[in-house]
Formats: structure tokens, C-alpha cells, sequence
């Protein structure tokens, strides 16, 4: 395995070797999984628990890493092995000789590239050694632009056996020009199972009696997420109603958005809590989730807020659309702070009916879930790692 680089953060208990494989006889078939970092990301956390689920059926998985983070303890590490690549940073061009060796040492079925970074460098790597591989788009063709890396990620995955999106406006980014080659909509696993749990261990609310309105908002703190809009908008709550809001996320946006809530003299009025390992409970206490992203793949904790039960306010988008209706949760333009004070209000102000449409949200998240992600997975790549050449 190679080594970290010294901006890698490794676990305690990581060590410098592989994880050693589980006692169970070898699986016939083998996964190599291309990640930038198991960090706090929605991507990284079904990163995990689609590794896990694919190590259960008894595939041989295999996950190059550049960076860990808190995903890495949802990491089954007595059936997973994991390979630290050593680099410096996203565009050291050791990262590619890495990939390369762990590709040529693991000796694949299957790879599986997630998030632009690892679409082009594992992707590069598969082409060359002729291996089949998955390119999993964790968003929608609207996040990308023109740009020279973009373009290059496009060529380089030409030649992707199969792309799986987790929403219909991502795989539409890729359809186009890959006659032949299967562009899938398969939605995030969601561990309705976990989130129940851990959610019913937070009865009630945030809410002490006769005390102000929660509102919480999940989410990685970068300007496409609109966290400023959310700010806005509860200045303008505040003029009729003491509700406090939490942020929970790290990112590049945080510095400007307590600057805003300062300037707005909301002071303890919003919380920024950074990263929290487990929201369920507090989306379950909360009064209201909201998440005015301008743009969403399969929005992973939307979804995980319907299933804690938690009220929904929304932005108007294609992505959330297709997910609930106008009975389920309330929506708003995305950059709307007006309309999206109203709707908060809307909510606040009506315990009985934000509950109701809780429950709705709730109902049919659950009835989603229960297709089984993982199987669909397995299917593709066992058709496809038998298709190819030996």
C-alpha cells in the first residue's frame, strides 16, 4: 500500500499496512473504488455505505483514498482494504502514479470513480489497463462548466463502461453521445434503519415550552448552497418571531456567512456547529429543515430530514421537485430571502400542519428506500466485469 502524504490525516488505528482481509473464503470478483477523501460529504458517506453493502454480497473491495475523514469509521474495515495514496495535494501528479499502482497491484473486476478528481485520474488509469469501470455522478450537469479540466474529465470518460447517476438531470449531462453504453438513475441508499434509531432517541423538540422556533440546515458551507439566502431570511422571522437557526457543514463560505449574521446582528441567533457526525437527532427536534440549494444531485440530507421526520422548506428545483410535492413540504425560489422568511414563518406558525406534511415526506421517502441499491449495483458490475476480457 502506499504511503500517506503529510497532509493526510490518518486514523489512529489506520496503521501503514492493509486492513487484513476477513476470515471468509476469497471472493471471486473484486472492486477498486477511486476516493478523493472519506471526509463528512454526503458523496464520501455513500461512498461507505456502498462499499460496505458490495463487501456483504461478498465482492472483494479495495478503496484508494487520498484523504480520510469521519466517513472512515463507517468503513467496515474487517472485510474493506484501504490504499493511501501518497500526494501532496488534489494536483500532485504523484496522486496518478498512486492510482496506477494500486490499479495494477489490486488488479480489478471493476472500478469505480467518484467525484470529478478520481473520474479522470482513476478513469484514465482503467482505460489504459482496460479495465471496466463505473463513473458515479454524485450531482447534476448544471454544477459544470467549460472548463479545461472539465473537458478533458469528458474525453477520458468516453470511455466509462457505465455511468450511474443518483438523479435524472446528471445522468441527462452524460447521455449524449454514448450509444451502447448504459447511463443509469439508481437514488443514494438511504439507512432509513440508522436515522430511524438514532432520530427516536431525540423525542419532541428543540423547542422549550413557549420558546423560540429551530430551524436547521445541513449541508457543506459553499456559495451554490445558498446559506446566505437561509441568514437573510431569518433576519426577517426575527421581526415577528424569536427563532433561532443552526447551520451544520464546514466549507470554503463559512468566514462570509458569520460575518453576514454579524452585520445582521443576529448574534446567538444562529449557531455555525460545523461539522456534526450525527444530525438525526437534531433534524428530529428541529421545527424546520431547510435547503434553498440553488442545485442538487440527490440531495442526501433532505432526504434523511424527511425520514427523521423533520417539516421541509425547500428551493422551487428540478431535483427537489422530483422528490415531494406541494402536500409533503413548502417551496421557495432559491434566492428569495422574502419568500423564504414566509414560508419559515408559514411553518413556525403552524405546528400541526408542518407535522402533517412531515409525516407525508416521511412516508414516501420510506416507501423509496426500500428498493434495494446495493443489488442494482451488484448486477451492473457483475455483468460487466463478465464481459470483459481476461
Amino acid at each position: 500500500m502506499t504511503k500517506a502524504g503529510p497532509d493526510v490525516s490518518v486514523p489512529p488505528d489506520a496503521g501503514t499496512a492493509d486492513v487484513p482481509e476477513a476470515a471468509s473464503p476469497r471472493p471471486i470478483l473484486r472492486a477498486l473504488f477511486c476516493v478523493q477523501s472519506l471526509e463528512g460529504g454526503g458523496a464520501e458517506r455513500q461512498i461507505a455505505y456502498l462499499a460496505n453493502a458490495l463487501a456483504r454480497r461478498r465482492w472483494d473491495v479495495h478503496l484508494a483514498v487520498l484523504r480520510f475523514g469521519p466517513n472512515w469509521t463507517r468503513i467496515d474495515r474487517e472485510r474493506i482494504r484501504l490504499h493511501r495514496l501518497e500526494a501532496l495535494g488534489n494536483y500532485d501528479p504523484r496522486l496518478l502514479r498512486g492510482i496506477w499502482r494500486v490499479a495494477r497491484s489490486v488488479r480489478p473486476s471493476v472500478v469505480l470513480t467518484w467525484l470529478p478528481q478520481m473520474d479522470t485520474l482513476g478513469g484514465c488509469c482503467a482505460n489504459l489497463l482496460g479495465l471496466p469501470w463505473i463513473l458515479c455522478e454524485r450531482t447534476s450537469g448544471r454544477a459544470y462548466g467549460r472548463g479545461l479540466r472539465e473537458l478533458v474529465r469528458r474525453q477520458i470518460a468516453r470511455g466509462a463502461s457505465a455511468v450511474v447517476a443518483n438523479s435524472e438531470g446528471g445522468a441527462a449531462y452524460w447521455r449524449p453521445g454514448r450509444p451502447g453504453r448504459p447511463v443509469l438513475v439508481v437514488p443514494n441508499i438511504v439507512p432509513v434503519a440508522e436515522i430511524e434509531a438514532s432520530a427516536a432517541a431525540a423525542p419532541g423538540t428543540l423547542r422549550p415550552a413557549g420558546g423560540p422556533g429551530v430551524i436547521v440546515c445541513v449541508g457543506r458551507l459553499v456559495e451554490v448552497r445558498n446559506h446566505a439566502t437561509v441568514i437573510e431570511a431569518l433576519s426577517r422571522v426575527r421581526r415577528e418571531t424569536a427563532a433561532r437557526l443552526e447551520v451544520l457543514g464546514k466549507g470554503p463560505e463559512a468566514g462570509r456567512l458569520r460575518s453576514l449574521a454579524a452585520r445582521l446582528r443576529l448574534g446567538d441567533a444562529v449557531s455555525f456547529l460545523g461539522f456534526v457526525d450525527d444530525v438525526y437527532p437534531r433534524m428530529r427536534r428541529a421545527d424546520a429543515f431547510v435547503s434553498v440549494s440553488a442545485l442538487e444531485g440527490h440531495p442526501n440530507a433532505t432526504i434523511e430530514a424527511a425520514v427523521a421526520g423533520c417539516p421541509l422548506v425547500l428551493s422551487d428545483i428540478p431535483e427537489h421537485r422530483a422528490l415531494f410535492s406541494d402536500d409533503e413540504a413548502l417551496f421557495v425560489p432559491p434566492r428569495d430571502p422574502d419568500g423564504l422568511a414566509e414560508a419559515l414563518l408559514a411553518t413556525l406558525g403552524d405546528p400541526d400542519g408542518a407535522r402533517a406534511r412531515a409525516e407525508a415526506a416521511r412516508l414516501r421517502v420510506r416507501a423509496a428506500a426500500e428498493a434495494d441499491v446495493a443489488e442494482i449495483y451488484d448486477q451492473l458490475m457483475r455483468g460487466l466485469a463478465n464481459r470483459a476480457p481476461r
